[in-house]
């Protein structure tokens, strides 16, 4: 059967943010904290404006640029409203261990705490952005994806505090061995996924060795230090919360706190691509404010920024070019052949009974290039001015050409047909962002034009839900074929066919 969630009414709701001054305390204390002792941290922070939640998220969270919070995560539950959450634990949980199991959970998790612990939260979101979390996780399960990327900050972090630092002591000075007492600071983390088997590894090689274990975490964590049940190989049903169980009817921390993350607002186009310039910008300064003690993702973040990158630009127009080959005939010969023949006579080099011949040109054929834009949140009208500008500039040399630009995600839509008739309508041509990535559709359209293409470009960040099929037109649009890469920061990536180049957006 299918459970109806519980969600707050607005007098519980006010329970829920009843600790609401003392949450901001702590959240501008540990801010401070982070400014003063990590510069790296505290620079990007002030670029993050916190944002309160209560209503979709349980703990703490990021979308790329907000930090979004729970009051009563940070500033402790209050009995008015635990009184409540256990009734939804009564109601939904029957199995004796397991209500008691969640209510205890509720008790030492959703304890008041230190500042020190959440300057500790403050830096796993920051991280999240610094890796680009949010847009790496495009194309996998998403419960899965941000469950790796948590054991890829939490085991690093967990190691980088382990040693004395400028805020005073080590926050785990066991390390690897952490327990995590539940009377002491940092019980939280109980319920953290921190699996030193994945330390160094990258959050794509966590999600793999995950997806491949079905590992049945416990509630709303995974293993943090010695506790088990981080590699329990048991079949998993992902819940909204991020929360696994076996049972689909079992209640999760959102059902019994009466949260909806369902109803988080998704952020636009504009606004994602407006936080990732910001946020972008405040990495680089944060890593130029701490030097060498900026964290080694940071580091390599701009590192990898400032490396010269391939102009696609000028890989397009040489790519397309080389489609307006003219042909090549000697039956007229160019008119420079005899002016060239003669100063080549006066000049000795060549006898009176020797000539040279240049050929002369005539245009090939029509020319069909087809242009195509992942819309499934990769390419917005703001990356397309530059490739029209070039688009439409080699297009203008031409007198026989035909270039179609199509949208796809899961299906191909938007096409648009230029010849030299409408070429000026090219910056006319608008983006329209969808959901869902299947390449597989792009090849299908192409099938059924009457003419094959001379040239395909697809401009993508990779992520794609299957490519399997994709590789069954290799033989056949395997060497027209462009793939043009976009928000790998340069990392490489292998084309199921054809090449592929990064998108440049620093012309």
């Amino acid at each position: 059967m299918n459970k109806t969630p519980d969600v707050m009414n607005e007098e519980e709701l006010a329970l829920a943010n009843a600790n609401q001054d003392q949450a901001e305390i702590l959240l501008e204390a540990a801010s401070l904290q982070l400014k003063r002792y990590k510069p790296f941290y505290g620079v990007l922070l002030s670029s993050m404006p916190l944002v309160k939640a209560t209503e979709t998220i349980n703990t703490m969270a990021t979308d790329g640029r907000n930090i979004l919070y729970s009051p009563e995560f940070v500033a402790g539950m209050t009995d008015e409203r635990k009184k409540l959450v256990y009734q939804r634990i009564d109601k939904n949980i029957q199995d004796p261990k397991k209500n008691a199991d969640m209510k205890h959970h509720i008790d030492v998790f959703y304890r008041k705490k230190t500042s020190r612990e959440i300057a500790f939260v403050l830096e796993h979101e920051c991280d999240h952005v610094v890796s680009d979390h949010m847009y790496r996780g495009k194309g996998f399960d998403h419960e899965l994806f941000n469950i790796a990327a948590d054991h890829r900050i939490n085991t690093n972090a967990i190691l980088i505090h382990s040693n004395a630092d400028n805020m005073g002591r080590a926050w785990f000075p066991k390390g690897k061995d952490s327990d995590f007492p539940e009377d002491e600071e940092f019980a939280f983390m109980k319920w953290a996924y921190a699996d030193f088997r994945f330390v160094d590894m990258f959050t794509e090689q966590i999600y793999e060795i995950l997806r491949n274990e079905k590992q049945n975490p416990p509630p709303a964590g995974g293993s943090g230090g010695k506790q088990p049940g981080g590699s329990q190989g048991t079949d998993q049903h992902a819940n909204s919360d991020g929360t696994f169980s076996n049972d689909p009817d079992e209640a999760t921390l959102s059902d019994v706190l009466g949260t909806n993350p369902a109803a988080k607002k998704a952020l636009s186009t504009e606004e994602k691509n407006r936080n990732d310039t910001v946020m972008r910008r405040a990495i680089q300064n944060g890593v130029k404010a701490a030097g060498s003690g900026a964290p080694k993702d940071a580091r390599k973040y701009v590192e990898e920024a400032g490396k010269p990158k391939i102009n696609y630009l000028r890989l397009l127009r040489k790519t397309i070019e080389r489609l307006f080959k003219d042909n090549v005939s000697y039956r007229r010969l160019h008119r420079r052949s005899y002016s060239l023949t003669k100063t080549l006579r006066n000049s000795g080099h060549l006898t009176s009974r020797q000539t040279i011949g240049l050929p002369s040109y005539s245009k090939a054929k029509t020319i069909r290039a087809h242009i195509f834009f992942d819309v499934s949140g990769s390419f917005n009208d703001s990356l397309l001015r530059p490739t029209m500008r070039e688009i439409r500039g080699m297009c203008n040399q031409y007198d026989d050409f035909e270039v179609y630009l199509s949208c796809w995600s899961t299906e191909v839509g938007n096409t648009v047909k230029y010849t030299k008739a409408n070429v000026r309508e090219l910056n006319d041509y608008k983006i329209t962002t969808t959901f869902g990535t299947d390449v597989s559709c792009v090849f299908e359209a192409l099938d059924k034009e009457p003419h094959d293409p001379d040239q395909i470009v697809i401009y993508t960040d990779g992520y794609f839900s299957d490519v399997s099929k994709v590789k069954d037109w290799a033989k056949k649009y395997g060497n027209k074929t462009l793939w043009v890469i976009l928000g790998r920061h340069g990392n490489q990536w292998d084309p199921p066919f054809g090449k592929a180049v990064d998108f440049d957006q620093y012309l």
